[in-house]
């Protein structure tokens, strides 16, 4: 799975647990940055699923083009835990350029005296 860090993304992820109405479910997404520092989004229940909207993440110093382990935590009835899904999510980071327009000052033009007539022959 790829990410772009500069946009907003929604994921769904289908659950089903044995004898657990999925309103009684609740997640979290999270991707490990460092082995000590992690980000966790909670999910939402919507249409039976677990929804997820990760915001745009350009304010954290992910690497472009590095693998990154992500998990979905799920807790059931408050006392069941498990991970239904491990992935490694791709980071992509687009490149940004920024142009302007300077206007570049050179010499001024160069004045010419002419003290004959220019006449044209035809």
């Amino acid at each position: 799975m790829e990410l772009d860090v500069t946009k907003a993304r929604k994921l769904v992820f289908s659950i089903s647990i044995a004898n657990v109405d999925v309103t009684n479910v609740k997640g979290t997404l999270v991707i490990y940055l460092a082995d000590s520092f992690n980000l966790g989004f909670s999910t939402n229940v919507e249409s039976g699923k677990l929804a997820v909207t990760i915001p745009p993440l350009h304010m954290f110093n992910f690497e472009s083009g590095k693998k990154y382990k992500a998990e979905l935590w799920v807790v059931a009835n408050r006392d069941y835990f498990t991970i239904p899904w491990s992935k490694e999510i791709l980071i992509k980071r687009p490149i940004d350029i920024k142009t302007t327009i300077k206007e570049e000052r050179g010499e001024e033009e160069p004045y010419i005296l002419v003290t004959k007539p220019i006449v044209i022959q035809e």
